[in-house]
């Protein structure tokens, strides 16, 4: 198992994997609901987004008995703070097919302020004009500062402005499991 770089005396767990599992399942079921049958691609917001976009595609895929593809973007250099803060590491971006047409699921791991996502729609204008794209978060953790609301949403949570939502998935982190940090 991966050490964390939080102490466990500043860490409250709120999702173990079964929970995180059905919060996946809840969301694929939603979508599926409202959209089926339109051609989608589930496309993960890096760094966060990327393992909850497969995960979703994954569940989409089960429901659907058809393969639904993920993909990756990152949307650091379409940040609007890049003069503000050091830059965060660029990550792969990976979109298996045009988007022109589709239905894009854009998904990220935790919303809050709403600049990484106004971030990542610009960046995936380069990859095509998809017909519609909606917002699936596996957390709200509150504190807009842009008016982006998703679409899809698995839990939301009311943390203080010291405190931090970490989604931890297996691949990455050795767990899957939801924690709430003290910064």
């Amino acid at each position: 198992m991966a050490r964390s770089k939080y102490p466990m005396s500043d860490t409250k767990q709120i999702l173990d994997s079964a929970a995180l599992r059905l919060v996946i399942s809840r969301i694929a079921h939603e979508i599926e609901e409202n959209i089926a049958g339109k051609d989608t691609i589930v496309i993960g917001i890096q760094h966060g987004g990327v393992e909850a976009a497969a995960r979703l595609a994954e569940e989409l895929s089960k429901l659907r008995n058809q393969k639904v593809e993920s993909g990756a973007i990152d949307a650091g250099m379409h940040r609007d703070d890049l003069a503000r803060r050091a830059a965060a590491p660029l990550h792969p971006t990976d979109i298996p097919e045009d988007l022109d047409g589709k239905l894009v699921i854009l998904t990220d791991d935790v919303i809050s302020s709403g600049r990484t996502v106004r971030a990542a729609l610009d960046a995936m204008s380069s990859f095509g004009r998809p017909e519609k794209v909606q917002l699936a978060v596996i957390f709200d953790r509150g504190g807009r500062e842009l008016p982006i609301q998703p679409d899809y949403c698995g839990r939301v949570v009311d943390v203080d402005d010291c405190e931090k939502v970490k989604v931890k998935w297996l691949e990455e982190d050795g767990e899957d499991a939801v924690y709430v940090l003290t910064k």
